[in-house]
């Protein structure tokens, strides 16, 4: 009959060591595991912030261009404009009259959402004041976000933004 015993009467401990090192193998690899989910998310996250920080810039772009067109934007309805607009309906130059440089304007900037913003659509419109007028900035575009239901799933979402002002 054998023993577990060594010379010295301890008990031997051969194959504990491989033991312990597949068990921390096991740790590490959860711990890669969820260090990769959270970097997911948080790639997800930061597009979203980005396309986020775009949609502002562009809503702020077209409401320059008003203020820089300002009797137009004031005296006239020419910069609303719907969803449904192409950039392509609008004219382009470059020495235009204040009256052309609405069409121009609202070209470049529907261009830019459309090249800016994955799906952008945008749509400006207009309430009249009795001391000015307030224009209303929407913008939507494609944002990838999570699924309600189901936390591993990633599904595509319209994101919007609206910035209203006075011109």
């Amino acid at each position: 009959m054998t023993s577990n015993h060594d010379a010295k009467g301890a008990f031997s401990q051969k194959g504990f060591t491989l033991l312990e090192v597949l068990i921390s193998l096991v740790i590490l690899a959860v711990g890669l595991l969820g260090l990769a989910g959270l970097q997911s998310v948080s790639v997800i996250n930061n597009h979203g912030a980005l396309l986020r920080s775009e949609a502002s810039l562009l809503s702020y772009d077209i409401l320059d261009r008003m203020r820089a067109n300002r009797e137009q934007a004031v005296t006239t309805s020419r910069y609303v404009s719907g969803f449904d607009d192409a950039a392509s309906g609008y004219a382009n130059c470059t020495a235009c009259a204040p009256a052309a440089l609405v069409d121009h304007d609202l070209n470049q900037w529907k261009t830019d959402v459309g090249n800016q913003l994955p799906g952008g659509e945008a749509e400006i419109a207009r309430e009249a004041l009795p001391s000015g007028v307030i224009y209303v900035v929407t913008l939507r575009w494609d944002e990838t976000v999570f699924d309600e239901n189901d936390a591993k799933l990633r599904k595509k979402s319209k994101a919007q933004l609206q910035l209203r002002s006075e011109i």
